[in-house]
């Protein structure tokens, strides 16, 4: 049990658009698109985001075009937990808004649902842009290491919220229990493995991603050249 989640950016357009394309596209098992939701809707269009990353403000190479978020659980736990897609949906849009809320920011986001096998997650990709509460426009900063720590306590909460009072506790004593009736292999304790098991896998996700995107480039260069 845990929360895994990463937060960084894209300071590259072609990266950026590439990054949204590849959450909404990548396709499942059943060969169904995962596609886009936000806080309004679950249906966004891919192209309408992309285009607004074409805007002069974060145009300069230093500065991020979008910002990412991944927020990641067991597949055990989702089990366990008895969640369905739109628990999901639901918990991002409530972590998304407290974070404006806190903020003062008003921001434009989307998500993508992937239920991948051991690890169901939520990638979110955010324009590197704000209104403030006087609705003007400016460029968005985050803190990486800061934002990582303030979204894996709200995605706990979140998650609390929909599972009812006392799970955590539930689960902590089903856990010591299985310990109790298991021995400990070469002195590292199962959890220590499953955790370390899934963050291999998110780093997996993220190589693959980069591998897609360098074909896609390299493709894209070949028709050039042709």
């Amino acid at each position: 049990m845990g929360e895994f989640v990463s937060v960084g950016y894209k300071k590259k357009l072609g990266e950026a658009k590439n990054h949204v394309k590849y959450i909404a596209f990548r396709e499942r098992s059943d060969g169904k698109n995962y596609g886009l939701f936000n806080d309004r809707s679950s249906n966004i269009s891919v192209n309408d985001f992309c285009k607004k990353l074409d805007d002069k403000k974060i145009s300069h190479s230093s500065v991020a075009k979008i910002h990412t978020v991944l927020f990641s659980m067991s597949g055990d736990e989702w089990k366990r937990s008895g969640f369905v897609e739109e628990d999901y949906k639901k918990m991002v849009r409530n972590i998304m808004e407290d974070w404006q809320l806190k903020n003062g920011k008003r921001i434009d986001w989307v998500g993508a649902v992937h239920f991948e096998d051991g690890h169901p997650h939520v990638h979110i990709a955010i324009k590197s842009t704000y209104k403030d509460r006087d609705g003007i426009e400016r460029r968005l900063n985050m803190n990486v290491k800061e934002e990582r720590e303030w979204f894996r306590g709200q995605f706990r909460e979140e998650k609390d919220a929909i599972r009812g009072p006392g799970w955590y506790e539930q689960e902590q004593e089903r856990r010591r229990q299985m310990r109790r009736g298991k021995t400990r292999e070469n002195g590292i304790g199962g959890n220590f493995i499953k955790n370390l098991f899934n963050q291999i896998k998110m780093r997996q996700l993220e190589a693959e991603h980069e591998r897609e995107v360098e074909q896609l480039r390299a493709q894209r260069r070949a028709g050039r050249s042709r």
